[in-house]
């Protein structure tokens, strides 16, 4: 009998990835205000964590952040706030149109 093995609920976003990725910071009503690519096979643990470093040198206070999803929130005085991530999925992609079945 053969063995199974169990898939992962989900793969790490930090796995390196033959496709490209980007770093995308957002205000808080989700306009972006910055959008880096990064190469595909590109150490995205590194990129984050020097991510991080960049606006917190700059003189942003990092709220919170979350190492699962790689994102984290940065706020430079009361009303400058990002929302910053890595994502796979190019943000210049128009998304999906919503429809309200209800």
């Amino acid at each position: 009998m053969a063995r199974r093995t169990r898939m992962p609920l989900c793969s790490s976003l930090f796995d390196q990835r033959q496709e490209a990725t980007w770093i995308v910071a957002e205000n808080s009503w989700h306009k972006l205000l910055e959008v880096r690519p990064l190469l595909a096979g590109t150490d995205l643990m590194r990129a984050f964590i020097l991510e991080l470093l960049r606006y917190q040198e700059s003189g942003w206070r990092l709220n919170e952040f979350s190492a699962f999803s790689a994102s984290f929130y940065a706020t430079k005085e009361y009303h400058d706030k990002r929302y910053v991530y890595i994502t796979p999925v190019d943000p210049a992609t128009p998304p999906a149109p919503h429809r309200n079945l209800m």
